[in-house]
């Protein structure tokens, strides 16, 4: 036997009866169409709701639980992808370093990005519908491993310690410009559009800081303006459509290779140049580069073992040395 039970109806916030039978350990939200309850307050199904609470329905069908102050306005910039600035104008709190101090008015469930993300919740006929967030933390992981996600993703000045798994998923143009992020896995992901990590800091925690074997993006995957990763960045195998740069980028192979890219296509230019640093062998094997590889300004330790390992002949390497250049 089961007992009708009174719990909170995300259409209107009212209390809500059970009046269908359900499995003792089911998830506890309330969807009136999965789980056949009725509105206390009259309403037997989310009609007639204005748009922004029509959104919280949809989201409620997905996540347990009450959405959080900046949850509530991610989902009102959403439909038309707006940016939601959480910034206090203070450069010191503004900075991601500093992003574990965050308090919850600053913070976004990964579970809210990844349903919003997948389509959770509709928008209009010519609306984007776009995560697009400034300095707010991210509680927990973004996974969503083989997963389609229908919506653009643009983090900018970020906190994301838990890191991204998108592991085999399809996605539109991701941006994570100046986040702080642990580490990231799209093996095998496919990213319809560009790939933009400027500014951005990939901490691997002992471990890679990006592993993206066979990964492919159609554009451009841009590591530029401060990029930094402690850990090894992995590309073997992936397909870049247009150019790849990690101009002026920092990366530390933690006692390993600091980029490995085995076999890595690029249809354009591979840029390594504007004082690029590499702490660990760059290993080139098989690498196919559609015209340019630059290591203009580069400054490359090997750690003991050559500081590049080679790519395919027959195309044009720049590799002017910089000040101070270390090919061991």
């Amino acid at each position: 036997m089961w007992t009708p039970s009174a719990i909170a109806c995300v259409a209107c916030d009212g209390p809500s009866v059970d009046v269908g039978w359900r499995p003792p350990l089911a998830v506890a939200i309330v969807t009136h169409s999965v789980t056949q309850s009725l509105c206390v307050r009259g309403r037997p199904a989310a009609q007639s709701l204005p748009e922004k609470r029509r959104a919280q329905h949809d989201l409620g069908m997905a996540i347990t639980g009450g959405l959080a102050a900046a949850e509530q306005r991610l989902l009102g910039a959403f439909p038309t992808g707006r940016l939601e600035e959480f910034g206090t104008g203070d450069a010191e709190h503004g900075d991601p370093a500093g992003g574990e101090a965050w308090g919850q008015h600053r913070q976004v469930r990964a579970k809210v990005l990844a349903e919003l993300l997948c389509g959770a919740v509709a928008v209009k006929p010519g609306q984007v519908g776009e995560v697009y967030l400034d300095r707010v933390r991210v509680i927990g992981k973004l996974e969503l491993q083989g997963g389609t996600l229908k919506h653009g993703l643009r983090l900018h000045n970020c906190y994301v310690p838990e890191g991204i798994d998108l592991s085999e998923a399809t996605a539109q143009t991701i941006e994570l410009q100046g986040c702080h992020v642990g580490a990231i896995r799209l093996d095998r992901a496919k990213i319809n559009g560009v790939f933009i990590l400027s500014g951005a800091h990939l901490d691997g925690k002992g471990g890679p800081a990006l592993t993206a074997e066979n990964l492919t993006v159609t554009t451009s995957m841009i590591c530029d303006k401060g990029f930094r990763a402690h850990g090894r960045v992995d590309l073997n195998g992936a397909s870049i459509g247009g150019f790849l740069t990690f101009s002026g980028a920092y990366l530390d192979g933690k006692g390993g290779p600091a980029l490995t890219v085995q076999s890595l296509t690029v249809t354009t230019s591979m840029i390594c140049d504007r004082e690029f640093r590499a702490q660990g062998q760059v290993d080139l094997h098989g690498a196919s580069i559609g015209s340019q590889l630059a290591f203009r300004g580069a400054h490359l330790n090997g750690n003991n073992r050559p500081a590049l390992a080679p790519l395919k002949p027959g195309r044009e390497v720049v590799a002017a040395p910089g000040r101070g250049q270390e090919r061991t």
